[in-house]
């Protein structure tokens, strides 16, 4: 671009896949949207980083994973994005840009509800205003009002749900209807927003919804002469419940006597039976709107067209702000991004919300125009997701790479998607071969806490394939391969226990492992022998009570109570000796949690090694300061001794308070074992000119080797290049394949 460029960034609340040319519901009408991809390149196989609103949008304007920030999004309406450590000093998308020069503006649903930042925006000039973020308009009963926790009125009205649904889905945020069926509540007729009335006498008399105030909004911004660069920030409320839209907008989904005409979204009964059991209490049944009303599916199918014309109501404020752009004086150096911060189900999976690891919820339409660099109607199906919209914006418009640095000095996690946006088939850019996206555990953590990795779920998306880890190490396995016998779009069939996928699910276990922050956790794999409750557990020390505990624990039935210590260091421990190999690496983790009323004490994991004619050894694996208020993780690596069997008198693991008397429950013990050797997951890349290269994701200064083979036979690598020392994130290396053979494999292997 020959000047620095403008942004127009547009983006919905709980927009899933309905979109033309998205491959998602059959009957999405939304024109708009689809002018923007046949300007730009759309990524059809991009993800939310966190399936609920807080934390994605956190995620999103500050360029950190919630495994980087600890904010997951449990109870997330009582968390503050801004409160974690992590994300309180780091600078947004929209900071960055303002110290760069750049006018900044935002209207509507920006931040989450309740949650927002409106430091980071430029001030608005006199005869400019923004529109709120609002669900409305709304049904209210005329005089009902939310009060502080102090009991104190505020002027934010309680909005209640429509009086045409039917018992059993009569909610606030579970109400649709058309705006032509103006409400009536107590004797209250008329339609409300948070704080003001909403006008609605006719379809062409009636006040603008907050989604079109800021179309208009956008649109006034283009028609003014900026005398900086801008940034707009032009966030839609809907398609977010409540689905509130014009009739016109419902038209689409009706035949010629006004039937309704959705169609249902792809469905299989017990289609739960084979997701593991800590994932099924995300789903929010669909039943009750199948057996609403008259049931026979009516309200469902009210649902679904209802979310549909919302779609389409959204679709028409993008088209506004489209033909302003093109209208304007700055059409020919605007980049445009149009997404949303997660998707929605609407009923698939028997789920009709969001906050789910399934793909309906992580997927999410992304589109980039950027004049210059996109070429008209491309695609791109690598797996990508929002975190990369930050340092993709930064190169397309020359905005330094690092804007934490000087401050809290924590990188971007996202990586720059102008290679794809320039040619979007080549592959070749510096991202991961996956896309990740987490999903809050329901473990209770104290607020505005950084949650541990391993209370939540994570899933992992590659060009082919969709990977789930939980919290409890159960895991889920799709097969998105199109054109081969395992398809399986809609995740109907978890193939995570398939043994003809092992190879699949190690490599994007890897991959995921990696990225959320084991160290050298290539090829890591669970390693069962360790119960819950007290068996297999000793005393270690002097006198220490080891009880069964049914009432205080983190996820299983029953936990350790160690109690009764009489001295320093005394606890727990259990032998390892015939469960570690000699010279292999370990990861162990274990919940803790003082009991009694204790504020805060050092509670310890680590290794009780005594070996054949060694002085006994106490290797630290971790340790942390505990508290009563809730379980705290406690993790960390260990190799075990590299002498022969006959040489380790023992190995055994202990969990110990540090002082006196300090009594402590322990649940959920783990132990993974680093397989060897460490191969790390690559791509081959034929550039069909003869020359053959390997990428992977490396560690900067770390060693790696290059091996070859074949037969695939475990004895038939041979190593052709052992010392590639890593100096960039993304590595790329050519492969000396011989031409005289048939087939070559290659592998890179970490060295260790």
């Amino acid at each position: 671009m020959a000047t620095q460029p403008n942004v127009i960034f547009i983006i919905c609340d709980d927009l899933n896949d309905s979109i033309e040319g998205m491959g998602g519901h059959a009957q999405a009408d939304t024109p708009n949207i689809n002018d923007l991809i046949e300007k730009g390149v759309r990524f059809t196989n991009a993800h939310c980083n966190a399936p609920i609103c807080g934390p994605s949008r956190a995620s999103l304007w500050t360029g950190l994973l919630p495994s980087t920030s600890g904010y997951y999004g449990y109870s997330q309406q009582s968390n503050k994005w801004r409160q974690f450590t992590k994300l309180s000093d780091a600078i947004t998308l929209m900071e960055h840009f303002k110290s760069g020069g750049y006018n900044v503006w935002g209207s509507g649903k920006v931040f989450h509800n309740g949650h927002p930042d409106n430091t980071v925006f430029t001030p608005e000039v006199a005869g400019y205003t923004p529109g709120d973020s609002d669900f409305g308009p709304f049904p209210w009963d005329g005089e009902t009002f939310r009060e502080t926790a102090a009991g104190t009125p505020t002027e934010d009205r309680i909005g209640t749900y429509h009086p045409d649904m039917p018992a059993g889905i009569r909610t606030y945020y579970g109400s649709f209807a058309s705006l032509a069926s103006v409400p009536t509540v107590n004797g209250y007729t008329g339609w409300s927003l948070k704080r003001n009335d909403f006008n609605y006498n006719s379809p062409s008399d009636r006040d603008l919804m907050p989604d079109e105030v800021t179309a208009e909004w956008v649109t006034a911004k283009l028609e003014a002469t900026h005398d900086k660069p801008f940034l707009l920030v032009a966030g839609m409320n809907r398609p977010h419940t409540p689905m509130y839209v014009p009739d016109e907008f419902f038209e689409p989904f009706r035949d010629s006597n006004g039937n309704n005409i959705a169609q249902l979204p792809p469905y299989l009964e017990n289609d739960l039976d084979d997701v593991p059991d800590i994932l099924k209490s995300y789903s929010v049944g669909i039943d009750n709107h199948k057996n609403a009303g008259s049931g026979n599916n009516e309200w469902w199918k009210k649902f679904v067209q209802a979310y549909l014309a919302s779609v389409a109501f959204v679709d028409h404020q993008v088209g506004t702000i489209i033909n302003a752009v093109e209208t304007s004086n700055y059409a020919n150096n605007t980049i445009i991004v149009f997404t949303s911060d997660h998707g929605f189900h609407l009923g698939e999976k028997d789920h009709k919300s969001k906050t789910s690891a399934w793909e309906e919820t992580t997927r999410v339409p992304l589109v980039i125009y950027a004049p210059g660099v996109t070429q008209a109607n491309q695609t791109c199906a690598l797996p990508v997701s929002l975190i990369d919209l930050y340092p993709t914006l930064n190169a397309l418009c020359g905005m330094p790479a690092d804007p934490n640095s000087g401050g809290n000095n924590i990188a971007l996690d996202g990586h720059d998607l102008s290679p794809l946006l320039a040619n979007p088939s080549s592959g070749s850019w510096d991202g991961y071969d996956v896309s990740l996206s987490h999903l809050h555990g329901k473990v209770a953590i104290a607020n505005h806490t950084q949650s541990p990795w391993a209370l939540n779920h994570h899933s992992a998306r590659s060009t082919d394939h969709h990977y789930v880890y939980c919290s409890d190490g159960s895991e889920e396995l799709y097969d998105h391969t199109k054109d081969t016998l395992g398809y399986d779009p809609n995740e109907w069939i978890n193939q995570a226990n398939n043994s003809s996928y092992n190879s699949t699910k190690s490599i994007l276990k890897e991959q995921l492992f990696a990225a959320l922050g084991f160290k050298n956790s290539s090829s890591l794999i669970l390693n069962g022998g360790f119960e819950n409750g007290q068996d297999s557990w000793q005393n270690f020390g002097s006198t220490v009570n080891i009880e069964i505990s049914n009432t205080e624990k983190y996820e299983q039935t029953s936990c350790v109570l160690v109690s009764d210590r009489n001295q320093p260091w005394h606890g727990i421990k259990q032998a390892l000796t015939n469960v570690l190999e000699p010279g292999k690496r370990y990861h162990f983790s274990a919940w803790v949690k003082l009991a009694g009323n204790a504020n805060s004490e050092t509670i310890r994991l680590g290794i009780v090694q005594d070996l054949s004619g060694s002085v006994t050894t106490y290797p630290d694996i971790d340790q942390i300061t505990a508290t009563s208020d809730a379980f705290s993780l406690i993790e960390g690596d260990y190799t075990a001794p590299s002498t022969g069997t006959g040489e380790i008198n023992s190995l055994n693991l202990t969990v110990n308070g540090a002082p006196i008397g300090t009594s402590f429950y322990v649940d959920h013990v783990r132990c993974y074992a680093y397989e060897e050797p460490f191969i790390v997951a690559s791509t081959v890349i034929d550039t069909t000119d003869g020359s053959v290269s390997l990428r992977w994701n490396a560690d900067l200064g770390a060693s790696y080797r290059m091996e070859q083979s074949l037969t695939l036979a475990a004895d038939d690598w041979v190593v052709i290049d052992s010392n590639i020392n890593a100096d960039k994130t993304a590595m790329i290396w050519p492969v000396p394949a011989n031409s005289s053979e048939q087939r070559v494999f290659w592998r890179i292997v970490k060295n260790s």
